[in-house]
């Protein structure tokens, strides 16, 4: 949906399966030119700090092919481990559910379409302009 790629986590992670779903998740970003992605842990009930690593750097590879990944859904029991193991979870968007995380994607991602369509519009009147002082300039000098 909006060209976003969602991942449910609805198994038992285990190292090598964390592995894959990390390679899958980057082949269909690649792939598919995905712009935003959303990984939904609600399923989760532990996080290890090899999961959690690996969370991170599937976020930061994204960011590398130009994606932007919210994580949602964490429980209140993977958050105390977050916090209990000394994980750090710097510079990841989060959102409580997965709704919140397209609307954070969407936050993110829409601004700078519409900042670009400014801009572009801003250069044409500024050339508009400066041919109507031109114009003025020109008529005072006759």
């Amino acid at each position: 949906t909006r060209g976003y790629l969602v991942v449910p986590i609805q198994v038992e992670l285990y190292d090598e399966n964390i592995i894959q779903m990390q390679k899958d998740i980057l082949k269909r970003v690649n792939e598919a030119k995905i712009k935003g992605v959303i990984i939904d842990l609600s399923a989760v009930d532990i996080m290890d700090s090899f999961l959690a690593q690996s969370l991170c750097d599937t976020v930061k590879m994204n960011s590398m092919l130009g994606a932007s990944t919210i994580l949602t859904g964490f429980q209140p029991e993977v958050v105390a481990s977050i916090i209990e193991l000394n994980l750090e979870f710097k510079d990841i968007q989060t959102a409580i559910n997965i709704e919140e995380g397209f609307q954070r994607l969407d936050a993110l991602l829409t601004p700078q379409e519409e900042t670009l369509a400014e801009i572009e519009e801003g250069n044409e009147g500024e050339e508009e302009e400066e041919t109507i002082e031109d114009t003025e300039d020109k008529e005072e000098l006759s």
